[in-house]
């Protein structure tokens, strides 16, 4: 029962750290594989839906999420994970 509990606990703090770093996502000079990513996964987006600059990332979560229909947690989960793909070595892909 106390391994459960233990396993639970780092669970959870594993669970916070990526919630944060995903909250805290800046996009930057990889941003234009990213988006070209998006429109691949959601082909309803535009060019419009997908603009962000220096400190925009928060309006282009809400433009994504509104126009996805999608919680704004779930918009940071895939840009996260795009944007943890795009700056992948070479060798790794």
């Amino acid at each position: 029962m106390t391994k459960r509990i233990e396993y639970s606990a780092c669970f959870f703090l594993f669970c916070l750290n990526l919630y944060e770093m995903a909250m805290n996502i800046k996009l930057n000079g990889d941003w234009t594989l990213v988006s070209h990513q998006l429109k691949k996964q959601f082909p309803i987006l535009t060019e419009n839906d997908l603009r962000c600059g220096r400190g925009e990332e928060s309006a282009l979560v809400e433009r994504l999420s509104a126009k996805l229909k999608l919680p704004q947690e779930e918009i940071y989960s895939i840009l996260l994970k795009l944007k943890l793909n795009a700056v992948q070595p070479e060798s790794a892909l």
